[in-house]
């Protein structure tokens, strides 16, 4: 009871891994609640104990097989160390991962289920890879300029790509909007979501200024 009553405050759910030791457990003091012969009933002080932190007896069957495949996937990630499983070699898994990026765009994917396929970086666009080759491509045209203010003539694949991002950071285009991993790595190198030229050219510099007096201690700039 305890271990679950750490899950619970640690996780915020009762999702456990499906046959693991705690979710076995579980479905035990289910079937003694439920008075299945051969099965010690639960005292009314068990039963109020469960009561309390909300504890789910009639379980349900879709979150159940919603837990079953995440940590299907999770193995998967464990033994091929990415979470894309192709539909020739695992095609249920290729086809419930396909499922679930259309329930997010959907929003029906619940908190808890987002943040579980997070934390096993799962990818939400099927073109995710794509993504991380032009995130790549920028973030080597920053250390090799030293800005970002790519041109349209001087690089017009990686210009289209970032006037992209602006647009769906800004949800105004049909593309779904990119997720917080995503936003996380363009901030961290100071990406500007601004969708006007002239406000991204002034918070380009201001960046330069910041870096410059974090180098140096001051904004002195040589003429």
């Amino acid at each position: 009871y305890n271990e679950l009553v750490d899950f619970r405050t640690k996780h915020g759910h009762f999702e456990v891994e499906v046959q693991g030791p705690l979710y076995d457990w579980m479905q035990h003091q289910r079937r003694r609640h439920a008075g299945e012969k051969l099965r010690a009933p639960l005292s009314d002080e068990q039963i109020r104990l469960l009561d309390d932190i909300a504890f789910p007896w009639i379980p349900n069957r879709f979150d159940v097989r919603w837990q079953a495949k995440y940590n299907e996937l999770v193995k998967f990630q464990k033994d091929h160390g990415h979470c894309k499983p192709r539909r020739r070699t695992h095609r249920a898994l290729f086809f419930w991962s396909q499922n679930q990026r259309k329930k997010r765009n959907k929003g029906l994917l619940s908190k808890d289920q987002v943040e579980l396929l997070d934390k096993i970086d799962f990818l939400w666009e099927a073109n995710t890879k794509k993504w991380f080759d032009m995130y790549r491509e920028l973030t080597e045209y920053g250390n090799d300029k030293g800005h970002l203010r790519v041109g349209q003539d001087d690089n017009p694949n990686l210009y289209d790509w970032m006037d992209a991002q602006r647009k769906r950071y800004h949800g105004i285009v049909k593309k779904p909007k990119l997720s917080d991993t995503q936003i996380e790595n363009l901030e961290e190198m100071s990406f500007c979501w601004s969708l006007d030229g002239k406000e991204r050219a002034w918070y380009e510099k201001y960046t330069e200024a910041v870096e410059f007096y974090k180098e140096n201690g001051h904004i002195r700039v040589p003429k």
